[in-house]
C-alpha cells in the first residue's frame, strides 16, 4: 500500500469525522520515512529559535519565557537552562567550536555564554529596541546581531567592544555572516536584503 493512498485515506476519513460532528479532529501523520524522534518540553512560552550544536550532540532552544536551554536531544535531556535575560529570547545559535552560545532578546542585549560551565560570559548593550538576530562569525571572534532598532551591530568576543553599526530604514529580522567571515547580510521590513563588506563598512548590495 502506497504512502499516498494511506494519506488519502486517511482524509477521506477526516471528511467523514467532520461531517458527522462539525469539527476536524487534530491528526499527526507521520510516516516511515520521516518518524519523529524526540519531543524535548521544558519552557513555559512559545519557542522562537533553535539551533543544533557543530556535533549534532546537542539543541540550544530560546523562548519567549526568557530561558535559553541546552539539550542532549538523543536522551531528551535538559542540560543547562540560563535565565540572565529579562524579555522573550528571539534569537540562538551556537559557536563554530560548539563551546559557547550567542543569545538575543527582546530586553535589547546580545549575550554570549559558556554553556559548559553554565556561565553568562559577555553581555553586549547598545541596542535600543528588541534584538530580532544573531549569528557568530565563523572563526567564532565576532558576534552580529539584527534590531528592531534599524541597525546591524558587528560585536568583538575578546574585548567585550562593539565593532561596528550598519543601518537599514526599517526594522532588522535577520543577519548572518558568510562562510569567509568578510560579509554580513541582512533582511529587514524595508523589503530590502542588504550584503555588508562589514570591516570596511562598505554596502555591496541592495536587492
Amino acid at each position: 500500500m502506497s504512502e499516498n493512498y494511506q494519506i488519502n485515506e486517511l482524509l477521506n476519513e477526516i471528511e467523514k469525522q467532520t461531517n458527522f460532528s462539525g469539527q476536524k479532529p487534530r491528526i499527526r501523520i507521520h510516516t516511515l520515512e520521516r518518524p519523529l524522534k524526540t519531543t524535548l518540553t521544558g519552557h513555559t512560552a512559545t519557542v522562537e529559535s533553535v539551533c543544533f550544536s557543530p556535533d549534532g550532540k546537542y539543541i540550544v532552544s530560546g523562548s519567549y519565557d526568557g530561558t535559553v536551554r541546552v539539550w542532549d536531544w538523543e536522551k531528551s535531556e535538559e542540560k543547562t537552562i540560563f535565565k540572565g535575560h529579562t524579555g522573550g529570547v528571539s534569537s540562538v545559535c551556537f559557536s563554530p567550536d560548539g563551546k559557547y552560545i550567542v543569545s538575543g532578546s527582546w530586553d535589547m542585549t546580545v549575550r554570549v555564554w559558556d554553556w559548559g560551565e553554565s556561565e553568562e560570559k559577555v553581555i553586549f548593550k547598545g541596542h535600543t529596541d528588541e534584538v530580532e538576530s544573531v549569528c557568530f562569525s565563523p572563526d567564532g571572534k565576532y558576534a552580529v546581531s539584527g534590531s528592531w532598532d534599524m541597525t546591524v551591530r558587528v560585536w568583538k568576543l575578546e574585548n567585550c567592544e562593539e565593532k561596528i553599526i550598519l543601518s537599514h530604514t526599517e526594522r532588522v529580522d535577520a543577519v548572518c555572516f558568510s562562510p569567509d567571515g568578510k560579509y554580513i547580510v541582512s533582511g529587514s521590513d524595508d523589503k530590502t536584503v542588504r550584503v555588508w563588506e562589514w570591516e570596511n563598512s562598505k554596502k555591496i548590495i541592495i536587492h
